[in-house]
């Protein structure tokens, strides 16, 4: 088996967690959101008909949060991982333990 180069980009990984975090927090204001439009309108039916259609996704909203949360998690652990490797092959290497 030949050796092998593992490169890690951590900036990535923290800017990918940063990314999800600003996502999860629109799906998590999009209530807020859909009734400013509805506010902003100026017509009665088409309000409603925005705040119909935004509670109706509610429960697919959440679910989409949830899971969107669960990848920002698994990104934050994968670099918290990679940077508590990285220190322990350094130690590792100039012979602390």
């Amino acid at each position: 088996m030949s050796g092998g180069t593992l490169r890690y980009q951590g900036a990535k990984m923290e800017s990918l967690w940063s990314d999800l975090s600003a996502v999860k927090h629109e799906f998590d204001n999009a209530d807020q959101h859909s009734g400013d439009a509805a506010d902003a309108v100026g017509h009665p039916e088409l309000a409603r008909r925005i705040r119909s259609f935004s509670s109706g996704w509610d429960s697919h909203r959440r679910e989409l949060s949830e899971s969107i949360e669960k990848l920002a998690k698994m990104a934050l652990n994968i670099d918290n991982a990679f940077d508590d490797s990285e220190t322990e092959l350094v130690k590792s290497i100039a012979g602390e333990q």
